[in-house]
């Protein structure tokens, strides 16, 4: 059974990265700039090598624009929430193998923080 989620959890983000061309050139200015910000503040709190700040950029551009694709899909809100979290999923697994155990930790701590301020902004 969990092969199965897995195997789907694959199709799905395959999928995704296949129409993620198409979608980069519809990030907005404002949408941008949010990014630039967040990545900005990232390699700050994380303390990054350049290494690791162009491999964390390109992780992060990848995600977002998955997730902008979903935001705008026809899916219901139950399978947003369950493709949001597939996501997160495989995003996190990339950025574990890029960053260090301390800079992950701090990563994960971030991202909660994000995640809630999400949330509290959508009330």
């Amino acid at each position: 059974m969990k092969s199965i989620k897995v195997f789907i959890s694959i199709i799905t983000l395959t999928f995704f990265a296949s129409i993620t061309t198409a979608q980069e050139r519809t990030l907005t200015d404002e949408q941008k700039t949010k990014i630039k910000e967040h990545l900005k503040e990232s390699f700050e709190i994380l303390d990054l090598s350049e290494e690791q700040k162009l491999k964390f950029k390109e992780i992060t551009k990848k995600y977002v624009l998955q997730m902008k694709t979903l935001k705008n899909s026809n899916q219901s809100k139950s399978k947003k929430i369950q493709e949001f979290k597939t996501i997160i999923e495989f995003k996190n697994k990339e950025m574990k193998e890029l960053l260090s155990s301390e800079q992950y930790n701090v990563y994960e701590e971030t991202q909660k923080e994000r995640i809630k301020a999400m949330k509290e902004n959508r009330i």
